[in-house]
């Protein structure tokens, strides 16, 4: 099988598990918006992030050093593992007992301090799943991954609806995530079994190398949580619960979507890693050059097609309740389209290992929005927090494309992301039209008005189509 091929074969997999987990996922937050209505969710919602802000400041860039370490021949995967399972166990620990002191400390009330607390377990199981992830990503048989989130989004959206059936209020809402999280966990432990033994050896020479290169890299993750996620904290703190509920409506969907470049660059950082470890330098421009045109191709359309059906996405997702959401949500599919060449670049700088070099960068644009943010939104709300989370992302961007050309020299040929455009530019003209009918007829005619018109001037080949399909000899 080619190089292609495998690696379309293993991102389908993850992306077939990914999209039927948003759609799972879409289906759980669909419930919850039209239970809670704004304000009760803009409580929801501030429990959310202050876990996910949480989460990442405690991950501490391990399942990226994880990813790059497995993929090096120089290490045995068994080890790597176990070192990093066991490493994990202690941290889990100071990060539960931190965030029952956060629950005491927050500057909210009581239904919201218990949220905190008790969804901040679903950072647990999130934390060992991403582990045992890494080694179904480095032997490309991703369809577990893909099982595991399937199953997982299922529990997610059983659990809200037997929720919501009792009529509970958000703490015990707050445990449907946990729950969610635990099955995906549980599955991707009892799958990787058959790959790794696990040892309790405590290898110290490794842990501490590990921490020496986690350093950086959690530091640039530290900054980039001040404008990812600040803003909506300082909305909370000086705007109404229905305006955090207005906001992350919207913002939630952005959460969703970028997962799925996450999933795509995971496949495709195992392959520069190697590439750039060795030398081969064409070798890790070619792998860049068909991420780079992969993303676009699944970002752009994102953006184009939210600028007629954003209002009708808002009203099938959340109801009239929401419909202040829709012009947030095509500021922040802006956004995403940034985020999603920015994962091809941020996970670039991992490969490369520049990422002290990165420190600097994040930390003034941390320190920059933080300003912005603090300005800004008492003044204009959300749409101060949308569009500063836009400028956030575009600085993120340049800065890591600017690392990594220092080290690499790689520069994108931008013929698949103009052609991406113009059919994109080309599918939003031509759903106009229907912007007002319902979403499951306006979503298929967006993908046949896209993918006709990339196939027709030549965005996506018809070789490459043949290679993924197998039918290319």
């Amino acid at each position: 099988m080619s190089l292609n091929r495998k690696l379309a074969h293993n991102t389908l997999y993850q992306f077939i598990g990914k999209a039927i987990g948003t759609i799972l996922a879409l289906f759980a937050t669909t419930q919850l918006l039209r239970y809670l209505g704004p304000v009760q969710y803009g409580k929801f919602h501030i429990i959310l992030t202050f876990v996910q802000i949480t989460g990442i400041i405690a991950d501490m860039g391990l399942y990226l050093i994880v990813l790059n370490d497995i993929s090096q021949p120089k290490f045995n995967h068994h080890n790597i593992i176990s070192q990093n399972l066991i490493f994990r166990f202690y941290l889990n620990l100071i990060y539960l007992a931190g965030m029952g002191l956060l629950a005491l400390v927050a500057p909210y009330e009581l239904a919201i301090k218990l949220g905190i607390f008790l969804m901040s377990f679903s950072n647990v199981f999130i934390w060992f799943g991403q582990i045992y992830q890494t080694v179904f990503q480095k032997k490309m048989n991703t369809q577990y991954i893909a099982l595991a989130e399937i199953i997982g989004r299922g529990a997610l959206v059983a659990s809200t609806a037997a929720m919501i059936y009792l009529r509970v209020s958000i703490v015990p809402l707050a445990l449907t995530v946990v729950i969610g999280h635990f099955v995906s966990f549980l599955l991707s432990w009892y799958f990787v079994r058959r790959y790794v033994e696990f040892s309790w050896h405590i290898d110290w020479r490794y842990i501490k190398t590990v921490l020496s290169r986690t350093w950086p890299v959690a530091m640039s993750i530290w900054f980039s949580l001040l404008y990812f996620k600040a803003d909506t904290i300082i909305l909370s703190l000086f705007k109404s619960d229905y305006e955090v509920g207005i906001y992350g409506m919207p913002y939630r969907i952005l959460e969703t979507l970028v997962t799925l470049p996450l999933v795509f660059m995971s496949l495709i950082m195992p392959l520069t890693s190697r590439a750039y470890c060795r030398g081969h330098k064409r070798r890790f421009k070619r792998y860049m050059q068909k991420g780079f045109d992969a993303l676009s191709i699944m970002a752009i359309p994102l953006l184009f097609g939210a600028l007629p059906l954003a209002r009708s996405i808002v009203l099938l997702l959340a109801g009239d309740e929401f419909i202040e959401s829709a012009p947030l949500l095509q500021i922040l599919m802006i956004s995403v389209l940034i985020m999603y060449v920015g994962a091809l670049f941020g996970h670039a700088v991992i490969s490369i290992q520049a990422q002290k070099a990165m420190i600097k960068y994040y930390a003034f644009i941390a320190l920059l929005m933080l300003a912005l943010f603090f300005i800004l939104i008492p003044r204009y709300s959300y749409w101060a927090a949308a569009w500063l989370t836009v400028a956030g992302e575009m600085l993120v961007l340049l800065a890591t494309f600017f690392v990594v050309y220092q080290k690499t020299r790689f520069f994108p040929q931008m013929g698949v992301f103009v052609k991406s455009t113009i059919s994109a530019i080309i599918m939003a003209t031509a759903l106009y039209p229907f912007r007002d009918l319902t979403i499951f007829l306006t979503i298929p005619l967006a993908i046949g008005f896209y993918g006709g018109m990339m196939y027709l001037i030549g965005g996506v080949r018809k070789e490459f189509v043949l290679d993924v399909l197998g039918l290319k000899g």
